[in-house]
């Protein structure tokens, strides 16, 4: 009995948690638009992307915007390929594109975070769209998001989404990270702002500045999006929005294997003790739901409770899931395949658990960098 109670209360508390993101998505809602909201530049923090970079560069070159209105800078972080010089020829075809090289590595700042502060400095756009070099910008990118900056707004995040290809680990990859970005659209609904990508994030320069930029977590390899975004957000710079538009939606690469994919989650989990407390707890209550959940078998055959017990709190973990990514990608109109939907689920109780304490030690591999405590350890 105390162990069903136990899995009875761990599953109420996650469809409970579900509810809440299912309706902080429903109070995005429309908001004003700005008729005169500012130039925009866009920053393109780049590091061995010579494959992608031209790419990226051409659907910005694409945006449904006046020419004059905006500036694409970007900065090279030390690549070792061609990365800096296919963008020099970008600058030399297009007015619009300037090309910066990031700055010797300094001790007090992570390496992408340099060269995304230092793009910030050379801008003369009054709104910093930043943008990763394996991404691409739908015409309509700037479009959809730059009117969205009324008086009083300081910072929109939006969509990052893998393409839609039958590879079964490209849907399981969409389906992982796109899940993430529900919960954070929905906190940003409830105006509890804690997670946003930087492969899409747009905020006023004069945001970055009141709030001196990434200062507090600076030394952080990850954290120039999301904890950049608590910080606007507590220190009162400014609303924070979330462009829910399809259009406004950029597009990634999928990672090109299983190690990439952990190796970037454990790059995401290494900033994890910066959070606010309330999500703190809501991981561990996650953790400990997931941590239950690999035990149930085990359980059984120890305890002898009944075997359909485990299955129906699995059972209902998975419609929870099912019904908030239903509604997810309705949102961006994409299909939710169920078969990589089953195989994510699986996927998820797995890697959760084993990331959430790898990612405490900080220890990743990312751009050819090593990380330690969530720190550049060698280069």
């Amino acid at each position: 009995m105390i162990v069903g109670f136990i899995y009875f209360c761990l599953t109420a508390g996650y469809i409970l948690a579900i509810y809440f993101v299912y309706q902080g998505l429903n109070r995005l809602g429309s908001r004003g638009r700005s008729e005169n909201p500012g130039s925009v530049s866009v920053i393109i923090p780049a590091r061995n992307e010579a494959e992608n970079i031209g790419y990226c560069v051409g659907t910005l070159l694409k945006q449904e915007i006046p020419r004059e209105d905006f500036e694409i800078i970007i900065v090279d972080d030390h690549s070792r390929d061609q990365t800096l010089t296919l963008a020099q020829r970008c600058a030399d075809k297009f007015s619009r594109v300037k090309v910066l090289a990031a700055p010797q590595e300094l001790p007090h700042m992570a390496p992408k975070k340099a060269a995304l502060d230092l793009g910030i400095s050379q801008a003369q756009g009054k709104l910093i769209f930043t943008l990763d070099a394996d991404c691409g910008a739908p015409p309509l990118w700037i479009r959809k998001i730059r009117p969205l900056f009324t008086p009083g707004v300081a910072a929109v995040a939006s969509w990052v989404l893998i393409p839609d290809e039958k590879n079964l680990r490209s849907q399981i990859e969409f389906l992982d990270a796109f899940s993430l970005q529900l919960i954070g659209a929905a906190a940003i609904g409830w105006n509890r702002p804690f997670l946003a990508n930087g492969a899409n994030f747009a905020f006023t320069k004069a945001a970055y500045q009141q709030v001196n930029g990434y200062q507090g977590f600076a030394q952080m390899g990850s954290g120039d999006d999301d904890l950049f975004l608590q910080k606007i957000h507590r220190k009162g710079a400014g609303r924070i929005l979330f462009a829910v538009d399809p259009d406004a939606a950029v597009t990634a690469f999928a990672n090109k294997s299983w190690k990439h994919f952990f190796q970037q989650r454990l790059r995401w989990s290494s900033k994890a003790s910066f959070y606010p407390n309330w999500i703190k707890l809501v991981e561990t209550g996650i953790f400990f739901y997931y941590l239950a959940l690999w035990l149930a078998i085990p359980l059984y055959l120890i305890l002898s409770y009944p075997l359909w017990l485990p299955l129906f709190y699995f059972a209902a973990k998975m419609a929870s899931d099912y019904f908030l990514l239903r509604k997810g990608v309705r949102l961006v109109k994409r299909p939710l395949h169920v078969p990589a939907f089953l195989s994510a689920s699986a996927l998820h109780l797995i890697y959760i658990p084993v990331i959430g304490l790898l990612g405490l030690r900080g220890r990743f591999v990312w751009k050819d960098r090593s990380y330690e405590r969530g720190r550049v350890k060698t280069n």
